[in-house]
């Protein structure tokens, strides 16, 4: 799906990355070429803004609340952003994010190709969900998954997948066969509290089916706080930044 089909569906959302109409378009060689123009965030993104170091639980709360209401928008229009991370969440202020780089979203129940494997590893290994290892099978929960791999890192300062105990992509058959055949599941960081330690507990589930969907994740203890601070901010009533910094 292209930025601009799915950017076009959730205009106006607070936490998605703005898209402007003015589109460019240009044939060559028989194929159409589009720009697309997106709104300038200056101050990066989520993994330059932690550094791989542990973020404050109190600001790690607040960006994963504003993470939650942008994913509850794309599936409300019945799609999947699926390649979510830290790279791809853009900052807006103190506990504001804008989800971006909508590459390769889908439509819900759209089938993913292996073929050739090319395809199959554009995706992003390291939050990869089990399910599309095994199956090639992506759909909202797999999302929610990809969220609860973004918010272990923001926890420890790495990846939650760590295969042979470290975050490495260099293997990549070794890391495909772990996440998609072991019963290993991502480990939760000790150092949240219990709250954010059961949040955890409740989202790493390898069937989706047993998975809390984002609805149910954005109502848990560990983030009905935050949810709703942020759904004050997204109704208008609040510019999303604290008055707090955004780090320890």
């Amino acid at each position: 799906m292209r930025d601009d089909l799915l950017l076009h569906f959730v205009a106006g959302c607070p936490e998605v990355v703005a898209f402007y109409d003015d589109e460019v378009s240009v044939e060559v060689d028989g194929r159409w070429l589009y720009n697309v123009f997106l709104e300038y965030l200056p101050r990066g993104s989520l993994s330059e803004l932690y550094r791989g170091e542990p973020m404050a639980e109190d600001d790690m709360r607040r960006y994963a609340a504003s993470m939650l209401q942008g994913l509850r928008r794309v599936h409300e229009e019945g799609c999947m952003h699926c390649d979510l991370k830290p790279q791809n969440v853009l900052i807006v202020g103190p506990g504001w994010t804008k989800i971006a780089d909508f590459g390769l979203a889908k439509r819900a129940g759209a089938q993913s190709s292996r073929s050739g494997h090319v395809g199959f590893l554009r995706w992003t290994l390291l939050y990869m969900g089990p399910e599309f290892v095994e199956k090639s099978e992506y759909e909202p929960l797999s999302d929610a998954w990809l969220l609860r791999c973004v918010v272990s890192e923001m926890a420890t300062g790495m990846p939650a997948w760590r295969y042979g105990g470290r975050a490495t992509t260099s293997a990549a058959v070794p890391l495909l066969l772990h996440i998609g055949s072991d019963e290993e599941l991502p480990k939760i960081p000790e150092e949240l509290s219990e709250e954010g330690r059961d949040f955890l507990g409740r989202c790493f589930v390898r069937k989706p089916s047993e998975r809390l969907t984002v609805e149910m994740l954005m109502g848990h203890p560990f983030m009905a706080e935050a949810t709703a601070a942020e759904a004050s901010k997204s109704d208008g009533k609040d510019d999303g930044h604290s008055k707090e910094g955004n780090r320890r």
